[in-house]
């Protein structure tokens, strides 16, 4: 089975509400500030653990972690609420290159089905990964601009060690060289045909003399021995 990029990849159902929308603002040193908004109100120390994994995954520093909960609402509910994580930390999106590292969140909420990420560049870039990917274990749409990255992610087997988001999609095939023509051939094989037959015409214009030379002698034979009989 090839997995990747599709001609005409099928759009992700926007309607489908993400359980989390990571936004990731790249700074002009290198360094990213990342933040988690959860669709609910989660458990503060379940989003450390979640945290704590994706350092460790990401093999990345994380800093100044601060985890609240927030509410676009003036007077919310409890039930109105909504978990925010934010921290620092590096190494993901790569805008020199054009890719950005998803497999790491992609396990760190492997438990997940539906992420939006978001990545915002200091400066203009050309992504060069993946518009599509598929797998059978999740499914990738991207949506790019020179300073702006949308991804949508849909997991589809909850087990880590199975997602892989490739960095880069596989450069276009070359063209394969055009076959020679086949004028060329019948031009090779036109010399052949001459070249035998001169060899063929030659070797019948040698036959023939030879013939003509072999009558002529027997002729003279002939008459010289007429010749001596009648006594000239």
């Amino acid at each position: 089975m090839t997995f990747g990029q599709a001609q005409a990849p099928p759009a992700p159902d926007m309607a489908q509400r993400p359980e989390v929308v990571v936004v990731l603002y790249v700074q002009p040193d290198g360094s990213h500030l990342m933040t988690w908004t959860f669709d609910r109100r989660v458990s503060h120390e379940a989003v450390r653990e979640r945290v704590a994994r994706y350092q460790q995954l990401s093999q990345q520093p994380i800093s100044q972690l601060e985890i609240r909960d927030d509410s676009l609402k003036r007077n919310p509910r409890p039930e109105d609420l909504l978990t925010v994580a934010s921290f620092y930390t590096a190494g993901l999106a790569n805008p020199k290159e054009g890719t950005i590292a998803l497999t790491p969140l992609a396990r760190a909420f492997a438990d997940l089905t539906t992420l939006h990420i978001y990545t915002i560049l200091p400066q203009q870039s050309n992504y060069q990964g993946y518009l599509h990917y598929v797998s059978p274990h999740l499914q990738l749409w991207a949506q790019t601009e020179p300073q702006l990255w949308r991804f949508v992610l849909n997991i589809s087997t909850h087990e880590p060690t199975l997602l892989e988001i490739p960095l880069k999609r596989p450069p276009p095939p070359k063209p394969s060289p055009p076959p020679p023509p086949r004028s060329t051939n019948r031009l090779l094989w036109g010399v052949l045909g001459v070249l035998s037959l001169a060899l063929l015409v030659g070797a019948g214009i040698y036959l023939y003399v030879a013939y003509l030379l072999k009558r002529q002698t027997a002729s003279q034979i002939v008459q010289r021995e007429i010749h001596s009989n009648t006594g000239g």
